[in-house]
């Protein structure tokens, strides 16, 4: 989904392992959604939410930790690893933290 079909826009939040991205993404919506934690890979799939900023509507995506190519190599890692490009992919706007 873009802006241009619905109005929203959609804003992933990517970013390496544990550098706050869940923290962020929950602060901004005022909700505990996402889970947070010290552990790395806490988040594993993608979580959504809308806010409403200035009579605007904006989609957030929360996603997991990046890792280089040749550090993904479990299966687990792998699936955060393509779950954070789905969301890049969804995205109109790319916060990289």
């Amino acid at each position: 989904m873009n802006q241009k079909s619905s109005g929203v826009i959609t804003l992933a939040i990517v970013g390496k392992p544990n550098v706050g991205k869940s923290t962020f993404f929950n602060k901004v919506l005022n909700k505990d959604l996402s889970p947070v934690s010290e552990i790395p890979g806490t988040t594993k799939d993608l979580f959504v939410d809308n806010i409403s900023y200035k009579n605007r509507i904006f989609k957030l995506i929360d996603s997991g930790g990046l890792k280089r190519k040749g550090k993904s190599k479990s299966d687990e890692q792998q699936y955060i690893t393509k779950e954070s490009l789905k969301a890049i992919y969804l995205a109109d706007v790319v916060l990289f933290m």
